[in-house]
Protein backbone atom coordinates (compact mmCIF):
# COMPACT_ATOMS: atom_id res chain seq x y z
CA UNK A 1 0.00 0.00 0.00
CA UNK A 2 1.27 3.41 -1.15
CA UNK A 3 1.99 6.45 1.83
CA UNK A 4 -0.51 8.36 -0.60
CA UNK A 5 -3.59 5.74 -0.24
CA UNK A 6 -2.64 4.65 3.39
CA UNK A 7 -3.08 8.85 4.23
CA UNK A 8 -5.89 8.73 2.55
CA UNK A 9 -7.72 6.10 4.32
CA UNK A 10 -6.07 7.58 7.66
CA UNK A 11 -7.73 10.91 6.51
CA UNK A 12 -11.11 9.18 5.95
CA UNK A 13 -11.71 7.66 9.42
CA UNK A 14 -10.46 10.68 10.98
CA UNK A 15 -13.58 12.50 9.29
CA UNK A 16 -15.98 9.62 10.03
CA UNK A 17 -14.84 9.85 13.72
CA UNK A 18 -15.07 13.16 13.58
CA UNK A 19 -18.39 13.44 12.26
CA UNK A 20 -19.59 10.55 14.43
CA UNK A 21 -18.92 12.24 17.38
CA UNK A 22 -20.93 15.05 16.77
CA UNK A 23 -24.20 13.11 15.44
CA UNK A 24 -23.50 11.72 19.34
CA UNK A 25 -24.21 15.28 20.38
CA UNK A 26 -27.93 14.92 18.27
CA UNK A 27 -28.60 11.68 19.32
CA UNK A 28 -27.84 11.62 23.15
CA UNK A 29 -29.10 15.00 24.85
CA UNK A 30 -25.70 15.29 27.50
CA UNK A 31 -27.39 15.79 30.85
CA UNK A 32 -25.33 16.64 33.91
CA UNK A 33 -24.41 13.42 34.53
CA UNK A 34 -23.62 12.03 31.30
CA UNK A 35 -21.58 15.13 29.79
CA UNK A 36 -18.84 14.31 32.70
CA UNK A 37 -19.03 10.57 32.25
CA UNK A 38 -18.47 11.02 28.38
CA UNK A 39 -15.18 13.45 29.10
CA UNK A 40 -14.00 10.99 31.91
CA UNK A 41 -14.24 7.75 29.05
CA UNK A 42 -12.41 10.42 26.62
CA UNK A 43 -9.76 11.78 29.29
CA UNK A 44 -9.27 7.47 30.08
CA UNK A 45 -8.91 6.75 26.88
CA UNK A 46 -6.45 9.44 26.35
CA UNK A 47 -4.07 8.10 28.95
CA UNK A 48 -4.56 4.72 28.33
CA UNK A 49 -3.11 5.35 24.86
CA UNK A 50 -0.25 7.37 26.17
CA UNK A 51 0.59 4.70 28.61
CA UNK A 52 -0.11 1.52 26.75
CA UNK A 53 1.27 3.10 23.10
CA UNK A 54 3.92 6.18 23.53
CA UNK A 55 5.62 5.42 26.93
CA UNK A 56 7.35 1.51 25.76
CA UNK A 57 8.93 3.56 22.56
CA UNK A 58 9.67 6.85 24.87
CA UNK A 59 11.36 4.99 27.25
CA UNK A 60 13.03 2.57 24.86
CA UNK A 61 14.10 5.80 22.94
CA UNK A 62 15.84 6.93 26.84
CA UNK A 63 17.46 4.05 27.25
CA UNK A 64 19.10 3.78 23.67
CA UNK A 65 19.87 7.72 24.48
CA UNK A 66 21.40 6.96 27.75
CA UNK A 67 24.01 4.10 26.44
CA UNK A 68 25.29 6.46 23.81
CA UNK A 69 26.11 9.15 26.27
CA UNK A 70 27.34 7.29 28.92
CA UNK A 71 30.23 10.51 29.04
CA UNK A 72 27.20 13.06 29.23
CA UNK A 73 27.52 14.27 32.81
CA UNK A 74 31.40 14.94 32.46
CA UNK A 75 30.70 16.44 29.41
CA UNK A 76 27.67 18.75 30.38
CA UNK A 77 29.44 19.71 33.42
CA UNK A 78 32.84 20.56 31.38
CA UNK A 79 30.15 22.39 28.66
CA UNK A 80 28.82 24.94 31.56
CA UNK A 81 31.22 25.50 34.03
CA UNK A 82 34.08 26.22 31.83
CA UNK A 83 35.44 28.48 34.58
CA UNK A 84 35.97 25.40 36.99
CA UNK A 85 37.93 23.26 35.13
Amino acid sequence: MTPVWLLTIYCALVLVGSLAGGWVRLIIDPTHTRLPMAVSFVAGLMLGIVLLHFLPDATNNYTRWIEQRHGCPAGCWRCFSPTLL
